[in-house]
């Protein structure tokens, strides 16, 4: 190869650097389009937030708030007055908690129309399968609750009986239309309450945490994406600028060889 050839890099446009650029141009493509979808994702997630966010901190509302929500966001704040139903008590069953399994108590709350179905809280496997589910209170006792109004789960998983005495049903969602028939006609199944009051006062109970509005691993995977895209262009330029100076050596070497030897010593007459 000549030197104005290794000087121009005009060796980088044979078929063989070609594909190569092309390959290169296709990772690039790839990997922007990926950070561009974390990118997006990201936007939905701190929408998403945001939305929960008003909700948690707004103020508590009455019964028909719920019934007004069935398009809204989950965890609209709602204050309810009525009493428990601990006879038609339902557990979701196999939830983890601090590492620990065991259920979800679920128990209608009788409300004048009808009775919303309350996610009481955690509690563990050996609780759950003591007998008879934690007393929220004396079912007559009229009490004021307030929590999250929450969309129906969907759950394909049949259900179940716990190995208590006298057995629980359990549920692997919560999904209202599962869990009607277990808990009365009287059911509503447009939303369903995740409990913020502590309801039970032996503490075996646990209320449940509030929703996660972290940012998750969306912003992390974007930045990751922009990595590998500027690890491909900066690799590949360092291969065509590595592969250019051995061209350099190379046809140097080349031309340090073609000089014929000194004449020095050899004397004049």
């Amino acid at each position: 190869m000549s030197s104005q050839n290794a000087n121009s890099y005009r060796w980088a446009a044979q078929p063989k650097w070609i594909l190569g650029h092309i390959i290169i141009i296709l990772f690039v493509i790839l990997f922007l389009n990926l950070a561009l979808w974390q990118y997006h994702r990201l936007g939905e997630r701190q929408n998403s937030n945001a939305a929960i966010k008003a909700q948690l901190n707004g103020p508590a509302l009455g019964l028909s708030s719920i019934e007004d929500a069935r398009s809204a966001s989950n965890y609209r704040h709602v204050r309810l007055t009525g009493h428990w139903d601990s006879a038609h008590t339902v557990y979701v069953r196999y939830p983890i908690r601090d590492g620990v399994a065991g259920y979800y108590v679920l128990v209608p709350f009788v409300v004048h129309d009808g009775a919303y179905v309350v996610n009481r809280g955690f509690i563990s496997l050996d609780v759950g399968e003591a007998g008879s589910p934690p007393d929220a209170a004396n079912s007559s006792d009229q009490v004021t609750i307030e929590g999250w109004a929450r969309k129906s789960e969907s759950s394909s998983k049949p259900v179940e009986s716990n190995k208590g005495t006298p057995p629980i049903p359990t549920v692997g969602a919560v999904d209202l239309s599962t869990l009607a028939p277990l808990m009365g006609p009287e059911t509503l199944a447009s939303k369903w309450v995740q409990l913020t009051t502590p309801s039970d006062p032996t503490g075996l109970v646990k209320v449940l945490a509030g929703p996660d509005l972290t940012e998750g691993p969306h912003r992390g995977y974007m930045l990751q994406w922009i990595s590998f895209t500027i690890l491909a262009i900066v690799g590949w330029l360092s291969v065509l600028r590595k592969t250019h100076r051995e061209m350099q050596i190379t046809d140097e070497s080349a031309v340090t060889s073609d000089i014929p030897p000194s004449s020095e010593g050899i004397s004049m007459r």
